[in-house]
């Protein structure tokens, strides 16, 4: 599926997708929209304060710390990330990956799509800054 700049930064040189975080709250099901900088230099996906907020999760006994500076990362279970890949006959479809995930202490910075959820996914970053397109195929 499509990569290009965020949204808010059509001249950025970093690759973004719009996406989704499941989990629950309550025993419901609960969905966020986010868009996901793609971070083939994060180990691990992460979304802002705001958005775990939204989720029951269960807290793992490690802690991340980012390596842009900030407070630290409560690293998580109970969330999946959601992002779109296109498959080799070029159609597209939402891929879904769980595992460890970490929350930010503050909303700032970007939600992060790490390598952890990318392998989980069986999904390859193909990505242009020259031009600001990519994709990710899976």
């Amino acid at each position: 599926m499509s990569l290009g700049p965020p949204g808010i930064a059509p001249r950025s040189r970093r690759p973004h997708q719009n996406g989704h975080v499941h989990g629950t709250r309550a025993a419901q099901p609960v969905s966020q929209a986010v868009e996901w900088l793609v971070d083939t230099g994060a180990d691990i996906s992460t979304v802002r304060s705001s958005v775990g907020a939204a989720f029951d999760v269960r807290s793992v006994a490690i802690r991340a710390r980012p390596t842009t500076g900030g407070g630290g990362i409560r690293v998580v279970t109970g969330l999946r990330v959601e992002f779109s890949v296109k498959d080799v006959l070029r159609r597209v479809r939402a891929a879904r990956a769980g595992g460890y995930v970490g929350i930010k202490s503050g909303n700032t910075g970007s939600d992060i799509l790490g390598v952890d959820q990318l392998a989980r996914a069986a999904a390859t970053v193909t990505w242009l800054p020259a031009t600001r397109r990519g994709r990710l195929r899976g």
